[in-house]
């Protein structure tokens, strides 16, 4: 028997927004269990390789949410990002923003603002979730290679490499 630690990105909903935690867990390395693992580790990694690619290629927090869930959070939040919209234009893209900040699981902090001191977080790549993400990669081509799966392991290992 051969046990393998596995650090894998789990999705789960609140309220209107969604949010990435990391779970920890053991496997024992045998198809039977390996198996319902990987069907749930692949439909959470395909939410960040469709839902949530940037323009570098990378991921990002972001939404999917509604125009009026969207103004909702603002008209919820804006005060606790000291920032307002003088359009309505203005009003969702902060929203959207405060959004992203919500599923980083993060405070509403610096690390989301500009130079210019504006919350703009639809403007960065997250290092630590890419980070995650990689690690994600490179274990759950590990697992499908315990499998004999060997052209799905190479193909998160090619994502690996390119998230790299």
């Amino acid at each position: 028997m051969h046990l393998a630690l596995c650090q894998t990105p789990t999705i789960y909903s609140i309220g209107l927004n969604r949010r990435f935690s990391i779970v920890w867990f053991t496997i024992i390395t045998s198809g039977r269990e390996i198996n319902p693992l990987l069907k749930i580790i692949s439909e959470q990694y395909d939410f960040w390789q469709t839902k949530r690619k940037n323009s570098l290629g990378l991921s990002s927090y972001g939404t999917h949410g509604s125009d009026a869930e969207i103004m909702l959070n603002y008209k919820w939040h804006h005060c606790r990002v000291f920032e307002n919209g003088a359009t309505d234009e203005e009003k969702m893209q902060i929203g959207r923003d405060i959004m992203a900040i919500a599923e980083s699981g993060l405070d509403f902090n610096m690390r989301f603002k500009t130079s210019e001191s504006r919350i703009a977080a639809h403007e960065f790549s997250h290092l630590d979730l890419d980070c995650i993400l990689y690690d994600a990669e490179i274990k759950t081509a590990e697992m499908l290679r315990l499998l004999n799966r060997e052209s799905e392991a190479e193909t998160f290992e090619k994502n690996a490499e390119n998230r790299k």
